[in-house]
């Protein structure tokens, strides 16, 4: 689902017919795993950021009458036949919404390209007197990267509610409590951080779960939800608190716990 998310969200028009790889470790019942690469068309610099900003590659994606090149049926054949399946379609659209809310924020990805431009720019000139070309065809080409990452995850998303149907969004609000205690899993994806907040689509089931740090244990949910089951589905129809409450292993309720556990496990 990542693999299909991240070649969706660049706008990769050189794939999926060509430019691509996959590998498995050489054990017994080892997975393939998809190899992302050769990326060059994406992110809009092919043919430009103002054409490829808007381009439906989810649509692209999941052709089933390409031409030869670039998505031919075979090569979208898979994830065809992937999103036909529920678990699949809502996997991946609570992924990519997790996405649009971290990796793909426009504040996110402008610091990443910050971080990256002053890593090489040093060094361009040099690469430039090697191989030629000119500073200010570089210039233009991060302007490009600089506006397909402002522009594009609402592009996409504006793709996934068209494909899918879907209407509002609503936010779900996390908080861990204690802070330190552990994380929530959304969509099997691990947050840590308290606090912390994504859009995410209603009447789309959203898989939640917990798991507590060493020296803690899970509690209950609170704020819109309760209950002591670990994992849940939640169908969001507005806006969602919830609220992971730990508690230490060493609370005196639960060292009663742990001795009756002992104290039978000795009587056998």
């Amino acid at each position: 689902i990542d693999y299909f998310i991240i070649q969706i969200y660049i706008a990769n028009t050189d794939w999926p017919g060509n430019n691509i790889k996959f590998w498995r470790p050489h054990l017994p019942d080892a997975k393939w795993k998809w190899i992302l690469y050769d990326t060059d068309f994406g992110f809009g610099l092919f043919p430009d950021w103002s054409s490829n900003v808007y381009h439906n590659t989810l649509l692209f994606a999941l052709n089933d009458n390409g031409p030869n090149w670039p998505n031919p049926p075979w090569s979208t054949l898979l994830f065809r036949k992937l999103i036909e399946n529920t678990e699949f379609k809502n996997q991946f659209i609570n992924r990519f919404c997790y996405y649009y809310n971290t990796r793909f924020d426009p504040s996110y990805v402008q610091n990443h390209i910050s971080e990256i431009i002053e890593n090489i720019a040093p060094e361009m000139y040099n690469h430039i007197n090697r191989w030629g070309g000119y500073m200010g065809t570089w210039n233009q080409n991060i302007n490009f990267i600089q506006d397909f990452g402002n522009s594009r995850a609402d592009v996409v998303r504006s793709h996934v509610r068209g494909y899918f149907g879907l209407n509002q969004l609503s936010n779900l609000n996390l908080s861990i409590v204690p802070p330190e205690a552990g994380f929530i899993s959304v969509s099997g994806i691990n947050i840590s951080d308290n606090g912390w907040s994504g859009e995410y689509f209603n009447d789309i089931p959203i898989d939640i779960s917990v798991s507590p740090n060493p020296g803690y244990i899970f509690s209950n949910w609170a704020a819109d939800a309760n209950g002591t089951d670990p994992s849940i589905s939640l169908t969001m129809s507005d806006n969602v608190n919830l609220t992971a409450v730990f508690e230490p292993i060493d609370s005196p309720a639960n060292l009663v716990f742990i001795n009756e556990l002992l104290a039978s496990n000795d009587s056998t």
